[in-house]
């Protein structure tokens, strides 16, 4: 059923990358990075290291393909090389499909093209009625892991809490991993310059853990 449903995504992925990159005239490149101090995700710790994530995306009507990375200042972080592509419906949903990929570092042996052990696929998708926001998210390849999440916007504020099991958490078994508020402000540097800020405070009670992050965001349309 796995490979069933893989294979029906990736034709579909396929079908509409072909159709927006011969649509390239009329859709828009975006590039962009966030510099933080740690990276979590989901409410898992990455490492204790500043990371930067670059990433570059094209976007044609409702149809987006991107490749989004993470790369650790030391060593201590897990590198990412994600690609994916999403679809956003007038009515407010946004279907997604992920590839996740942590590259071996240099020196090591690792092979991108090893998928069915380097790679972990996800679809999944987000409901946005008014400012809240329904995602829920599924691995394709691994066992049956789940997310779920909800968040609240309120301006410059958001919060959010989320719960899912096997890969994001301790013992398998479904717990709420990721509660927490996140607050997203301009610093105005000059008339013409401003700086994107963003604070995060993220409290997993699966692993009774706190965070706190803080970092940039550099993007250009």
């Amino acid at each position: 059923m796995k490979k069933i449903l893989f294979t029906i995504i990736t034709l579909i992925m396929i079908s509409g990358s072909n159709d927006l990159l011969a649509q390239k005239s009329s859709g828009n490149w975006s590039v962009g990075a966030d510099i933080l101090n740690r990276w979590n995700w989901r409410g898992i710790d990455f490492g204790n290291s500043p990371v930067v994530q670059p990433v570059i995306e094209y976007a044609y009507k409702g149809f987006a393909i991107g490749a989004w990375g993470n790369y650790s200042l030391s060593t201590t972080n897990t590198t990412e090389a994600d690609l994916y592509a999403s679809y956003n419906f007038d009515f407010g949903l946004r279907l997604d499909f992920t590839d996740f990929y942590s590259p071996i570092e240099p020196g090591n042996i690792g092979n991108y093209f090893a998928y069915d052990t380097a790679h972990i696929f996800e679809i999944g998708g987000i409901q946005t009625i008014g400012n809240l926001n329904l995602s829920a998210y599924y691995f394709l390849n691994v066992d049956d892991d789940l997310y779920f999440e909800v968040s609240y916007d309120f301006d410059d504020v958001n919060v959010f809490l989320g719960a899912g099991n096997n890969y994001f958490t301790t013992d398998g078994n479904f717990m709420i991993t990721n509660l927490g508020i996140s607050l997203t402000k301009e610093i105005k540097m000059t008339e013409k310059f401003s700086l994107p800020l963003i604070g995060k405070v993220i409290f997993n009670p699966d692993t009774e853990q706190v965070y706190i992050i803080f970092g940039i965001t550099l993007s250009s349309d």
